[in-house]
């Protein structure tokens, strides 16, 4: 099953990562400057960078798996949505000032879960198990 299932998670791992990669642009653009600096920027672009090489080299290797590297694709996404979703938790139950709406939150959230299944599944991928 290990291996029927990882072409179309590298498969949908590679169409995640354009709607990923337009939404965080256009916070980027639409709120620079206000908290979200190119710093934070540049590591979504790794993070995307990562899904995207996860990805190509889980398509493109057909006689061995790459799951190893979807795993860390998705574990460094993981961790980047956990650290924003916990920022911006914060800052809303501190009733601190955010310029951003309070969908964002929300969004946050949905993305959090969606990036832990997708770790979950591509950890499945990448056990390790005895050679027969």
């Amino acid at each position: 099953m290990r291996e029927r299932l990882e072409t179309p998670f590298a498969i949908f791992t590679l169409f995640v990562t354009l709607p990923y990669f337009a939404a965080e642009t256009y916070h980027y653009v639409r709120y620079v400057g206000v908290g979200n600096g190119v710093l934070g920027y540049a590591v979504d672009l790794i993070a995307m960078a990562l899904l995207l090489l996860g990805s190509i080299a889980s398509l493109r290797n057909r006689s061995r798996s790459a799951a190893g590297w979807l795993a860390a694709a998705w574990g460094f996404t993981a961790c980047l949505n956990y650290r924003a979703f916990a920022w911006r938790y914060e800052a809303n139950a501190a009733e601190e000032t955010v310029a951003e709406p309070s969908s964002v939150l929300t969004i946050l959230a949905v993305t959090l879960a969606f990036s832990f299944v997708a770790l979950f599944v591509s950890l499945y991928l990448a056990r390790p198990t005895t050679s027969d």
